[in-house]
């Protein structure tokens, strides 16, 4: 079924809706709808057919991503950044270097982008 689903390139409906359910973080005022986090509730059919979709694109896309991109990869995580940025800043002090870094917080970036032009 998802063989075929993936030829024809259709997913049901069913399996794209969620249910968004407020849980409130347990701090702030509960009047105010920045302290509360939203769950999604989802069809666990769709849920698996987006995780075997999820490995398909993965498989076909891990070897054009930059060995920097630590972000969402398996294997690779905050621990294997902050490395990777020590030995940079490591390097650049023994060779007397200038290095500039910008470090950005995306933290609630999603919240601000416009999902018609997505």
């Amino acid at each position: 079924m998802f063989q075929r689903l993936w030829e024809e390139r259709k997913v049901p409906d069913d399996w794209q809706r969620a249910i968004v359910v407020p849980i409130w973080k347990c701090k702030g005022s509960k009047k105010d709808c920045s302290t509360y986090r939203g769950i999604s509730l989802l069809s666990h059919v769709g849920k698996m057919f987006a995780k075997i979709l999820e490995r398909r694109i993965r498989a076909k896309t891990e070897h054009l991503l930059s060995n920097s991109q630590f972000g969402f990869r398996k294997g690779r995580g905050c621990a294997d950044a902050i490395f990777a940025l020590r030995q940079l800043c490591e390097k650049t002090i023994e060779y007397d270097n200038e290095l500039h870094l910008i470090f950005v917080d995306l933290e609630k970036a999603f919240d601000r982008v416009d999902r018609n032009k997505l």
